[in-house]
């Protein structure tokens, strides 16, 4: 379908590669893809709640998804994920809340709980493994 787009001949050869599965598979990896969006935003959304943000649910839910959509513009290696996470997040958020403090905190807790903890579990795992052999 993508074939037919002019503007994205360019990439054709980039496109090639999804001949290569099924539309199960890509079915699936879309719906996976899809259920990992939903839970880190409602993972950033309670935390925002908890974290003392006074906005509406569904306008909060709207406002983390225009953070993901920046946050997705943006090129980052682990160490300035972080400081740009926050950043944007303060940007979008406090233009309706000022817990500016609040904010900030959900986005560093988010980045710990999902990035971090996994790295440092999955690290300490390969260094296991390589030491017991």
């Amino acid at each position: 379908m993508l074939h037919h787009l002019k503007m994205l001949h360019r990439f054709d050869k980039y496109l090639a590669v999804f001949e290569k599965y099924s539309t199960r598979e890509l079915l699936a990896v879309f719906l996976y893809s899809g259920f990992r969006y939903i839970v880190f935003t409602f993972q950033f959304v309670i935390l925002l709640k908890i974290m003392g943000v006074g906005l509406d649910l569904v306008f909060l839910f709207g406002l983390v998804t225009v953070v993901y959509l920046a946050l997705t513009l943006f090129p980052t290696i682990f160490l300035t994920e972080l400081p740009l996470r926050g950043s944007v997040a303060v940007y979008v958020i406090g233009q309706f809340s000022q817990e500016h403090l609040a904010i900030l905190c959900a986005s560093f807790t988010i980045w710990l709980v999902n990035l971090v903890v996994p790295a440092v579990i999955g690290s300490l795992s390969v260094l296991y493994i390589r030491f017991t052999k």
